[in-house]
């Protein structure tokens, strides 16, 4: 393993979270747990981001839930006349090859076609899936601009629908499309317009035009639009998940917004050297975000799109505002997730100072956890994250914060092996002889020696791959 990854803490920092010794709750007041402990593969990942895992949106091209609202130009009709034993063979199901050029004439005449041909429908709930499928057809032609009004037309269909489960549907196909629009307008700076004709008859060309404000806005109504569909939703169920999963939406969006340039400049995010536009957009799609995710009915659905707020906007240097979600989130169990990764990725961007102050903060959040089983957890899930990240003296001050006496030793030794693996193994034969008792050293010595041996076996495969002596 790469030491250099994991700076050694300072002794100024180290003893950072000494502060917990006032808030630990007191053992008395707990009962024993089985909690998971330091190192015992609670998997947390710094700065990772959650997916909802939701797999294929419905309605999008190649879906299940429609065929392709496209078919090749010049083919037949999409469904064909019916022969003897149902629907003739439909030319769409085989793998298409794109003619050279049909592209760019779909891009300079057929987004028309597809909205009439769209709007042609009579029924309101096909014709607002047909205009779902033009605005995600926008997409994959470079027009998202043309699948913005697309995906407004598609959404006042939608609400006529009558039953219940296809108007809830409809509603759900609207809104993704619409988050896919906005996201493809963070990623998209150029918006297409005609150029002059270079002869009568023929359709004028288009050419790129260099218009980010005006995908920024487009962008904004498109989240905006997307929010205020998700209560229009009858099932209650799936209205608190349609609103979370627009929040977590607006927050990767803003989060784009500030990566992608460092990213390929290879450096690391800094809103402050961003355009004082795209830097005050990026900061108030965030408050939006927040503000949104508060309106949000079932706390499960709440709290975890606070947690993704703060994930996201941690992870592109917008700190402020991820302590500003964390801080709002009122379950202390996901609160502490929160700061967590927020802690984790102060460290990454070279914050020291501010890691130990939201370390800190997840420690007063698991101090609040009222039931003892998840409070020994998310202990183990702390001192994990601080092992992770090379912070050996915070993670064995946070021992004190269990209230199962099984649980200290198991900390202590995935701290002593995590030094051995980094070849940190003269401070932690300070510690060792210094702090535990002795009953314990025996144990902690071995668990040093383990991660030595773990780290000189891995060094070693990794001389043999390369074929060295």
């Amino acid at each position: 393993m790469n030491t250099s990854r994991f700076p050694r803490p300072s002794p100024a920092l180290g003893l950072g979270l000494g502060l917990i010794l006032a808030i630990a709750p007191p053992s008395s007041a707990q009962q024993p747990s089985s909690g998971s402990g330091a190192g015992t593969g609670t998997g947390l990942e710094a700065g990772g981001a959650g997916s909802t895992g939701t797999g294929m949106e419905a309605g999008g091209l190649g879906a299940t839930s429609g065929r392709p609202f496209m078919r090749p130009a010049g083919g037949p009709s999409i469904y064909g006349p019916a022969g003897p034993t149902g629907p003739r063979f439909d030319p769409l199901e085989s793998p298409r090859v794109v003619v050279p050029g049909e592209v760019e004439r779909l891009i300079g005449r057929g987004t028309e076609e597809l909205m009439r041909d769209a709007l042609a429908i009579a029924d309101p709930g096909e014709r607002s899936l047909a205009l779902v499928r033009v605005a995600r057809t926008s997409i994959f032609l470079g027009r998202p601009d043309f699948g913005h009004t697309a995906v407004y037309k598609a959404a006042e269909d939608a609400q006529l629908v009558v039953d219940d489960t296809l108007h809830d549907q409809r509603i759900v196909n609207v809104i993704e499309a619409a988050l896919s629009l906005a996201e493809e307008h963070m990623r998209d700076i150029r918006v297409f317009e005609p150029a002059q004709r270079e002869s009568p008859g023929l359709p004028a060309p288009l050419q790129p035009k260099n218009d980010r404000a005006s995908n920024l806005e487009r962008g904004r109504q498109e989240w905006d639009l997307a929010f205020r569909l998700a209560f229009v939703i009858r099932n209650a169920s799936a209205r608190t998940e349609t609103g979370y999963r627009v929040v977590e939406s607006e927050s990767i969006g803003s989060a784009s917004l500030v990566r992608e340039p460092f990213r390929l400049l290879g450096t690391r995010p800094d809103p402050r050297r961003l355009p004082t536009a795209i830097r005050n957009f990026s900061d108030g799609l965030i408050v939006t975000a927040i503000d949104h995710a508060t309106r949000i009915e079932r706390p499960v659905w709440r709290d975890r799109a606070l947690t993704a707020i703060a994930t996201n906007a941690a992870v592109s240097g917008q700190f402020e505002r991820a302590e500003q979600a964390a801080a709002t989130i009122p379950q202390p169990e996901v609160r502490t997730d929160a700061y967590l990764k927020i802690a984790e990725n102060d460290i990454i961007f070279g914050r020291p100072g501010d890691a130990t102050k939201n370390y800190q903060a997840a420690a007063r959040s698991i101090a609040e956890v009222p039931m003892a089983d998840p409070r020994e957890t998310l202990v183990g899930v702390l001192i994990d994250s601080l092992i992770a990240f090379g912070r050996f003296d915070d993670a064995r001050a946070s021992i004190v914060l269990y209230a199962n006496p099984a649980n200290p030793p198991i900390a202590l030794a995935a701290v002593a092996e995590s030094q051995g693996r980094r070849g940190l193994a003269k401070s932690a034969q300070e510690w060792i002889a210094r702090e535990p008792s002795s009953e314990m050293r025996s144990l902690l010595y071995r668990k040093l020696n383990d991660g030595m041996l773990a780290a000189f076996e891995q060094k070693r495969s990794a001389e043999l791959s390369r074929g060295a002596p």
